[in-house]
């Protein structure tokens, strides 16, 4: 990482060095299965039942070009969701395991092991508008920068996924050239290049029982692949 302390998110990692990193953790603590989300999970967890771009004040809950300084800030210091997850918007961005598509709102299997990989979020050197729940970019899964991090998923056994709740309308980009602008009137302004996307009624999400939880993992991945 370019930013160093125990409690800053690691940066500078590419899709690839997640899943070394992953695959290696799974492997010396037996019983831990640890992923990276797809982009269902990963929105489902971010809104935590919202339906807008974000699930708080922007100030509030991420760390952006406007108030970061220039560098990332140690996690869990700005508000949490409604889920108790913090830093989902802002400070770095986190890869997704999907491969980018246009339309994600069905899953499909995976085509190539060089196909671009997808990212959420927003991070710490980039405009409010990254910092949006629907906000979504791509690159090849060997691309590192000093804004791309992660965040793993807990596979549980026996445990029953959140997702077959009510399915809620939320605002979600259609294309990486049409991430859906600010409105003052909201999400929902009829103006907004959004398209809308029922994050409940997901495949996926409803036969794998899973949960995005705040785990700490002090061990550098370098000390670890």
């Amino acid at each position: 990482s370019r930013f160093k302390g125990p409690d800053r998110p690691v940066e500078q990692v590419s899709w690839d060095d997640c899943q070394r990193f992953l695959k290696e953790l799974n492997k010396r603590l037996p019983g831990l299965k640890l992923a990276l989300p797809s982009e269902a999970r990963w929105e489902y967890a971010c809104r935590a039942g919202t339906e807008g771009a974000r699930y708080g004040e922007l100030d509030d809950i991420a760390w952006y070009d406007k108030n970061s300084g220039g560098e990332t800030h140690p996690v869990a210091t700005k508000n949490a969701n409604a889920w108790g997850l913090h830093d989902m918007l802002g400070n770095v961005w986190e890869w997704c395991v999907d491969e980018w598509r246009n339309d994600y709102s069905k899953p499909v299997p995976p085509r190539s092991a060089s196909a671009s990989r997808v990212f959420r979020g927003g991070s710490w050197d980039l405009t409010a508008l990254n910092a949006r729940a629907a906000y979504r970019l791509h690159w090849v899964p060997s691309y590192r920068n000093g804004v791309q991090g992660f965040r793993c998923v807990e596979f549980q056994e026996g445990v029953v996924s959140q997702a077959g709740r009510p399915a809620r309308h939320a605002e979600r980009a259609v294309s990486r050239s049409e991430p859906g602008a600010e409105h003052p009137g909201g999400d929902r302004e009829p103006a907004s290049t959004a398209a809308w996307l029922q994050l409940a009624n997901r495949a996926e999400a409803q036969t794998t029982a899973w949960s995005i939880s705040p785990i700490s993992i002090r061990t550098d991945i370098e000390q670890l692949t």
